[in-house]
């Protein structure tokens, strides 16, 4: 069996318009979070219960999928990692230099991309992509660490999961 190695996941967010089709999977037009150093995305399938008098047991049928999202970084805004500038443009908008999300947009939409396997030199990579809203980010500061920023959000449509070409 192959495992995969953890440190080799990644972040990367693009601009929400962008198609599976226009996404250069070599990273060029996909901003990264910088220095993540955990995420995890979680799907659920959202359910009714269709019960009748007759039946002994409850019944249900699945009816819409849902997904959310966390992404845990060291928070450095100065450094070349353009994706943390468009996340905190999402709640604070025009605070922070963002070139994907408009000024006072605060419904902007950020195309998030969880890559399991970035870190591979070549060959193909194993990537989560999809639309998010971000709920929060908090940044913490304790003494002795460094800083941190943890992020939430709401997947908005699809999450379509792939082996990208490089």
């Amino acid at each position: 069996m192959a495992l995969i190695r953890s440190q080799d996941g990644n972040v990367k967010v693009n601009a929400p318009d962008a198609t599976p089709q226009a996404i250069s999977w070599n990273g060029t037009n996909q901003q990264t979070v910088g220095q993540v150093s955990s995420w995890e995305v979680t799907l659920n399938n959202d359910n009714q219960e269709v019960t009748s008098f007759t039946d002994d047991f409850a019944e249900y049928i699945n009816t819409t999928k849902r997904w959310t999202a966390s992404v845990t970084a060291f928070f450095d805004p100065n450094t070349a990692a353009i994706g943390q500038d468009e996340i905190m443009e999402c709640l604070l908008p025009g605070s922070f230099p963002g070139t994907l999300v408009g000024t006072g947009d605060q419904e902007a939409q950020l195309l998030f991309f969880f890559y399991v396997d970035d870190g591979q030199a070549a060959g193909s990579k194993d990537v989560l992509y999809g639309n998010a809203l971000v709920l929060s980010a908090g940044i913490r500061h304790t003494v002795g660490d460094v800083s941190r920023m943890d992020v939430s959000l709401q997947g908005c449509g699809q999450l379509v999961y792939t082996t990208s070409g490089t």
